[in-house]
């Protein structure tokens, strides 16, 4: 089993929710891809490539960058043309402790997106990839027997909470 099946399987598991795996090929279903990436030009190139990979591998649905940056990283970052962008706040200065901890961004970000994005609230399923990640095939949550992502919200705020501590 590839590593983007592999990781789609097991995101699909931990959202829970929905009913049984639906049939491919039946319905025009509601799939979107998120990748979380920073204003940083180390990110650009990871970008690139991912978009290169998931226009060619043919995913179904659309991708969305979740951009995590302070201020000041906003006002220099001019990146924001690289691929369908929204913007979430940065988390990564943990508010109490002062402890910079910039991986807690793609729990934060999925769980903004979720609250805050009209395309979230016409979903199916989410698949969450990392910005180095290349899609060599489509990721079809349905195929894989994945459930749709009714608890997604529930469990990634579980996710920031338990990793900042409050």
């Amino acid at each position: 089993m590839s590593v983007l099946r592999f990781l789609c399987v097991l995101v699909a598991a931990l959202v829970g929710g929905g009913a049984a795996a639906a049939v491919a090929g039946t319905a025009p279903y509601r799939v979107h891809t998120l990748f979380s990436v920073e204003c940083q030009n180390y990110f650009d190139w990871q970008t690139v490539g991912l978009m290169h990979s998931f226009r060619k591998a043919g995913q179904p649905g659309p991708i969305t960058r979740l951009l995590s940056c302070t201020e000041q990283e906003r006002k220099n970052y001019k990146g924001m043309d690289l691929a369908p962008t929204f913007e979430v706040p940065s988390m990564s200065l943990h508010p109490k402790t002062g402890d910079w901890y910039p991986a807690i961004n793609k729990p934060a970000g999925v769980v903004h997106w979720l609250k805050h994005s009209k395309e979230a609230e016409n979903v199916d399923w989410v698949v969450i990839l990392d910005a180095d990640m290349v899609v060599r095939g489509p990721i079809l949550p349905w195929e894989l027997g994945a459930r749709k992502a009714g608890q997604l919200l529930h469990i990634m705020e579980d996710i920031v909470r338990v990793a900042r501590n409050v």
